[in-house]
């Protein structure tokens, strides 16, 4: 239906002010003509048609204004209903309430005369004072109205919130008793005037200005410099553009003054001066924001020093020292619920603007008090019931939250907004009317609301907030309206029976999880006003088959479409830049897929576990392939990767069990980790100029027997060919600097290696298990040879230590069972635990006298060990050295030692042991069990036995203690069966327990 239009036209002469509405055909005066009696309409009949120059003039402006109204206009609904107030009028209900903005005194004077014209017969009365009535002779003067219907004041803020249904556009028109031409020239500048504003209010000024020495001025400070020129301001009442808050009032406006200058020179006597209106100045102040603004203007402009004292309300929120500048206030809003009030008895009303419950306004209106918005609480509904009151402006968040009785409920066309989990868990709500004057629907609003199973959208409502519908599991149908712009996170997830939804064109973003589980789905149309598809958007719509994208999506999101295992269908366009990590992850049914030369890369799980997918090509303009991305893509064939590759991430062929042929002709690869598992393959030419093979990037490759690598190769990565049993070989550039942990570790079938000079270091295990290697040599820039090195190297006979190698590691050559000697050169200061240990074939080792300490278990289980020549050992550690079953026939200790240290020689085949003079102290257990030394000297340089020293040394027979020995500790002796004579010093003070 087409509006109508209808436009409010305030004429003002000097002070005076004429009001009309015009509707296109006629005009009339809206202030008085259908309340006066018969006798009074004849008097201003008559005052109107006395003035035909003047009527003439008014319509030339209206047609003028009506140039720059649009023929749909949104202030027809206010006039229509007043209208039919007027006409029910009649029927004993309140028609409209006419109260003037500006005032005078002597009105309570004029309301007793109003009242006797029979003026208020119907009509309550909102302010005391300012009923229009005031007629002489020959002029009619009216102060300025505004209408109002059924108790509700038409301010800026009742406009604001009708603004979808209505537009006031009120033109003022300053005019002096100049000619019409000069009246047309005014009508000329508000036609190219062609706002489209709330409320816009045309003051055409005629004052002194040229344009040249035009200051900018503020507030209304104007500065006379001429009356040659003049200038037309005009000053427009616009809403301000920011969030709807509980808080919002009608002073939460702007003022946007603009200034058009108009140049033209006059004759002075014509124009004289003319000055803004009090009513003006006082309609456009009460838009200020700060006392300060009040101030300012009437400190500024001496003809508005009683501005304040003008105002029978408070257009802005007061305390102690600003409620002294508004002396003649009745009516006192309240804009905040902090707001300071003031109970001094001139106050006759209140007008609370911020957001009260129900409750409260009961309370309110008891008191005779105003609330412009009224909320709806839970403990409203729990004690008031289910059926809102037609006062209700919105409902509170959590209103009816788990409301189990709720089954259906009708919302009146008062409400404006729902809150958030409004209706959540009402599980046995099935049937709610949302009406048109609803705006807004919040957070959760029917999140599992488990039995509503349609519902409507008014075409009011602009967003459906984050897990609006989520939960309902029982929706079937839903139809979004135009005029939503953005559906939120999670809107409709785990709506599982709903089956067919259309996306508007107004819809500009889906937020994340909008259909998440949305099983029952079969197929969805994108429109093209969507750029963007995010998180989990469509996660786990198991039924949809196919799905369309538009050519303006940019982005597909994380997991956008994971779990959509019956997806077969679906086209990537041109348009996108970017797919993000798991983005179709369990696709199980997509077979193919064309990516779009505008993708630059395939994130991680990309496409893990899609199963049925066969064949896919990557364009040239793709430079990195994420983790997984292929993973488990188990009928996957053949793959081409372009040269364009920069990054190839972790296991991204993974499980690819019938991946046989990969094409690549890459030239530059910086691999951020590892390829992994081709099962099928038996051979690998790494592609030239790729620079590292990262970690575990062939690991595992069970049938690889060869691979090639570049000369551009500087780094192999930890378990890089860990556990691949069919390498023979491998030929190590000689770019190559780095070998990694674990690198050939259980490589059992590699035979040799040669590491090149270039090579600085080889990590722990590098070797460890590599039971055919036979021949393997350490280039003269290794510095030390590191844990578990050539361990259980089974097949490794011989190997040579260069002279850089300073340390050799724990366990470096354990369990080489073929290894019979090995020469460890002087520059080895470190030998470590366990590091020939279980060498069963070793015969023979040298120890340098650079050595500084050797670990524990050092050559334990060298059954076949006869020879070991140590130069001078600085150190032996606390557990064995040498722990060879009973071969070693003989050992001289060296003479820069100090100590011998306990189980340094326990279990050796040992017949005669000669003690250095270095050695001060024999530490505890020091030739425990020595089953065959026979006879031993203690040099005079031994101060301190230790504990079971020789504790049975069965076959001991002879023993000299020197006098340098105080004490012959506990169980020195004891099972030393053979020992028939021994001498003890008279140095000796103690003898211990079981020591013989």
């Amino acid at each position: 239906m087409k509006r109508k239009t209808i436009t409010m036209i305030i004429d003002i002469e000097y002070d005076d002010m004429d009001v009309y509405l015009y509707d296109g055909n006629e005009y009339e005066r809206v202030d008085r003509m259908k309340y006066l009696k018969e006798e009074e309409k004849k008097i201003i009949e008559e005052i109107i048609s006395n003035d035909k120059k003047n009527v003439k003039i008014r319509k030339e402006n209206i047609k003028g204004v009506e140039m720059m109204i649009k023929a749909e206009s949104k202030l027809s609904m206010i006039f229509n209903n007043i209208k039919k107030e007027v006409e029910k009028k009649e029927e004993n209900e309140r028609t409209i309430i006419c109260i003037p903005n500006g005032t005078s005194q002597g009105n309570e004077r004029r309301i007793e005369n109003s009242t006797k014209l029979g003026r208020l017969n119907n009509v309550q009365i909102i302010r005391k004072y300012h009923i229009i009535e005031r007629i002489h002779s020959e002029e009619y003067n009216i102060e300025t109205p505004i209408l109002i219907i059924e108790n509700t004041e038409i301010t800026y803020g009742n406009i604001k919130k009708e603004k979808d249904k209505i537009i006031i556009r009120i033109i003022n028109i300053i005019r002096t008793n100049n000619t019409t031409e000069e009246n047309k020239e005014i009508n000329r500048i508000i036609t190219e005037e062609k706002e489209e504003k709330g409320i816009i209010i045309n003051n055409k000024i005629k004052k002194g200005y040229k344009e040249e020495n035009k200051i900018n001025t503020k507030r209304w400070r104007y500065k006379e410099i001429s009356e040659e020129t003049y200038i037309k301001t005009i000053i427009e009442i616009i809403e301000k553009e920011e969030e709807y808050s509980e808080y919002s009032s009608e002073r939460e406006m702007i003022i946007n003054i603009k200034r058009i200058i108009y140049n033209n020179k006059i004759n002075k006597g014509i124009i004289g001066k003319s000055n803004l209106g009090y009513n003006e100045i006082m309609i456009t102040s009460k838009y200020f924001n700060d006392i300060k603004d009040f101030i300012n203007l009437e400190i500024g402009i001496k003809r508005f020093q009683r501005n304040m004292e003008r105002f029978h309300f408070n257009p802005i929120p007061l305390n102690e020292y600003s409620r002294r500048f508004f002396p003649n206030i009745e009516t006192f809003h309240i804009y905040n619920k902090n707001d300071k009030t003031f109970d001094d008895g001139r106050i006759f009303k209140t007008i609370i603007w911020y957001t009260v419950d129900y409750s409260t306004y009961l309370f309110e209106k008891e008191q005779g008090n105003i609330c412009k918005n009224i909320e709806y609480t839970q403990y409203d509904r729990n004690k008031y019931g289910n059926i809102i009151p037609p006062e209700v402006k919105s409902l509170e968040q959590n209103c009816f939250y788990n409301c189990k009785n709720l089954t259906s409920i009708d919302i009146p066309t008062t409400i404006t907004s729902l809150g958030n989990k409004c209706f959540g868990e009402c599980n046995y709500l099935n049937l709610i009317t949302i009406p048109t004057s609803v705006s807004k629907i919040g957070k959760e609003c029917f999140n599992n609301c488990s039995s509503l199973k349609i519902i409507n959208i008014p075409s009011s409502v602009r967003e459906l907030c984050e897990n609006c519908f989520n939960g309902c599991e029982t929706l079937r149908t839903i139809t979004i309206p135009p005029s939503v712009i953005e559906l939120g996170t999670g809107c409709f997830r785990e709506c599982t029976l709903l089956r067919n939804i259309t996306i508007p064109t107004s819809v500009t973003k889906i937020g994340r999880e909008c259909f998440s589980w949305c099983g029952s789905l079969q197929s969805i149309t994108i429109p093209s006003s969507i750029s963007e598809l995010g998180y989990e958007c469509f996660h786990r719509m198991t039924s949809l088959t196919k799905i369309v994208l538009p050519e303006t999506i940019m982005k597909l999101g994380e997991r956008c479409f994971i779990w959509c295992s019956s997806l077969s269908e679906i086209n990537i366009p041109k348009s996108i830049t970017e797919i993000g990590n798991e983005c179709f992850e369990c696709c199980f049914s997509l077979t193919e897929i064309d990516i779009p030369t505008t993708i630059s890369k395939l994130g991680d799980k990309c496409f893990l576990e899609c199963s049925s997918l066969t064949k896919i090509n990557i364009p040239t303009s793709v430079t990195e392939i994420g983790d997984e991305c292929f993973k488990n893509c188990v009928s996957l064939t053949h793959i081409n990767i372009p040269t364009s590759i920069k990054l190839i991430k972790n296991n991204i062929f993974d499980g690819c069990t019938s991946l046989t042929n990969v094409n690549t002709q890459i030239q530059t690869l910086s691999v951020d980790d590892y390829l992994d598992e081709y099962k099928k393959l038996t051979s690998v030419i790494i592609p030239t100029n790729i620079t590292r093979l990262e970690e575990n990037y062939f690991s595992e490759y069970l049938l690889l027997k060869e691979i090639i690598l570049p000369s551009t190769i500087t780094s192999i990565g930890n378990s890089c060919f860990s556990r691949c049993t069919s390498l023979t070989n491998i030929n190590l550039p000689s770019s190559l600097r780095e070998l990694g942990d674990y690198c050939f570790e259980c490589c059992s079938s590699l035979k040799s290696i040669i590491i090149p000079t270039t090579v600085s270091r080889i990590g722990k295990w590098c070797f460890y298990e590599c039971r055919s290697l036979v021949n393997v040599n350490i280039p003269t820039t290794i510095k030390e040879i590191g844990h578990c090195y050539f361990g259980a190297c089974l097949s490794l006979t011989s190997i040579t230590i260069p002279q850089s190698v300073s340390k050799i590691g724990d366990w470096c050559f354990y369990d080489c069972t073929s290894l019979t000697n090995t020469d460890i050169p002087s520059t080895v200061k470190e030998i470590g635990n366990s590091c020939f240990s279980s060498c069963v074939s070793l015969t023979s080792i040298n120890i340098p006298s650079t050595i500084s300490k050797i670990g524990n278990e050092c050559l334990f289980k060298c059954t076949s060990l006869v020879d070991i020549d140590i130069d001078t050992v600085q150190f032996i550690s606390e557990d064995r050295i040498f722990m060879n079953e009973p071969v070693l026939v003989s050992i001289e200790i060296p003479e820069n030692l100090k100590l011998i240290n306990k189980r340094d020689f326990i279990k050796q085949g040992i017949d005669e042991f000669i003690i250095p003079q270095s050695i001060t102290e024999l530490g505890d257990n020091c030739f425990y069990k020595c089953k065959t030394l026979t006879s031993i000297n203690i040099p005079i340089t031994i101060n301190k036995i230790g504990d079971n020293c020789f504790n049975k040394c069965i076959s001991l027979k002879s023993i000299t203690i020197p006098t340098s020995i105080s004490k012959i500790p506990d169980s020195c002796f004891e099972y030393c069966s053979l020992l028939t004579e021994i001498n003890i010093p008279t140095s000796i003070s103690e003898i211990g327990n079981y020591c013989f």
